[in-house]
Formats: C-alpha cells, structure tokens, sequence
C-alpha cells in the first residue's frame, strides 16, 4: 500500500478505518506509515527469497537456430 491512490491501497485504507472506530482507535498518520514500512519490507523480503530459489535453478544454454 505504497498511496492511498491505488485500488489496494485505498481498500486497505478503507478497511482500516472502520476497523481501527471499531476498537476505538484514532488511525493516525504514524501508525499507517509504520503500516506501509512493514509491508514494504514483507514484500522485498519475499522478492528476495524468491530471487534465490531463481538463482538455484540451472540455467540451460539456448541452442543456436
């Protein structure tokens, strides 16, 4: 959810909020970047792992037509 200008980041805004009433909470700026920090970090993580099991794979030479 890198803005609140995407579909998914407008419907992990929209989720939040009424969530966050829910449990009488206050959805603040600080706590929806701490938010996006995390998710940011999950996401290259996972790039990261899944860059490794690339890099395992034998990669065969093309054959010349």
């Amino acid at each position: 959810m890198a803005t609140a200008d995407t579909i998914t980041g407008n419907g992990a805004l929209q989720f939040m909020q009424p969530v966050a009433k829910n449990h009488k909470q206050k959805l603040i700026q600080a706590w929806v970047d701490s938010i996006r920090r995390d998710m940011v970090l999950g996401y290259l993580a996972m790039l990261q792992k899944n860059w490794k099991k690339v890099k395992a794979v034998k990669i065969l030479p093309m054959k010349k037509c």
